[in-house]
């Protein structure tokens, strides 16, 4: 809570009535009052506040979650988890789903998922003093940066993309929101190598979704693109991935 000083008020004197919280409305200035034995005092009209509940700083407050929100679904823990690239829980997800068998299930990532992507982005996401070309170099980063952006954001998720676990697809975008596979997350969790390489191709790929890069012909049988920004995503090794 933060406190403010409202008018000037002579110390020992003043009988504050305050309701506070996070932020809070302009009030009227202090009311002298005098007793009987013409003492007077100085009272401030209550201060009228509001928070927010469910995240974010007043008037720009985080909208309830859907599903009757954390307390609810999982009691005693936070609405949203600073430590986690999601939300709890995302619009279009519900208590019961299981992103193994729904594509359109979304979890929040757990303290595991967090960190095992965050390790994967930092060990295999080329540095830009190691990409020569310069358009390379700029859109590997524009990559990168709009993964980072979507984290901040809180909606990257735990969440299928399709029915069959596991194959060749690894994630996806879907109104915004990034999706990796469990068995992605959970194999590169374990210190699967590849996985782990795979999990930092992937977080760029989908972020190459999120700016508007498209790949209408899909990936060839060795899983290579040839569209802009995700011919540079080859499975493995690349331009952007070491």
């Amino acid at each position: 809570m933060r406190w403010s000083k409202v008018g000037g008020l002579r110390a020992g004197v003043a009988v504050v009535a305050l309701v506070a919280a996070a932020c809070s409305r302009d009030v009227a200035g202090p009311r002298e009052v005098a007793d009987a034995r013409g003492i007077s005092s100085y009272t401030l009209p209550a201060v009228e506040g509001t928070t927010c509940r469910y995240g974010g700083t007043y008037p720009f407050c985080e909208p309830a979650p859907a599903g009757g929100g954390a307390e609810t679904q999982n009691p005693g823990t936070e609405p949203y988890d600073p430590s986690s690239g999601g939300s709890y829980p995302p619009p279009d997800s519900t208590a019961t789903c299981d992103p193994l068998n729904d594509p359109n299930c979304e979890k929040p990532l757990n303290a595991t998922d967090s960190t095992v992507i965050i390790r994967a982005l930092a060990s295999h996401v080329r540095p830009d003093s190691t990409i020569a070309d310069t358009t390379t170099r700029r859109k590997c980063r524009q990559m990168y940066d709009r993964f980072m952006q979507a984290w901040r954001e809180r909606v990257v998720f735990r969440g299928g993309s399709d029915l069959t676990a596991p194959d060749s697809h690894y994630g996806a975008t879907l109104n915004g929101h990034i999706h990796f596979d469990p068995w992605l997350l959970n194999g590169a969790a374990a210190g699967n190598a590849s996985d782990l390489q795979e999990l930092a191709n992937t977080a760029l790929h989908e972020a190459g979704h999120l700016f508007g890069a498209q790949h209408p012909g899909g990936p060839d049988q060795n899983g290579f693109y040839t569209e802009d920004y995700f011919n540079l995503l080859p499975p493995g090794s690349g331009p952007c991935i070491r």
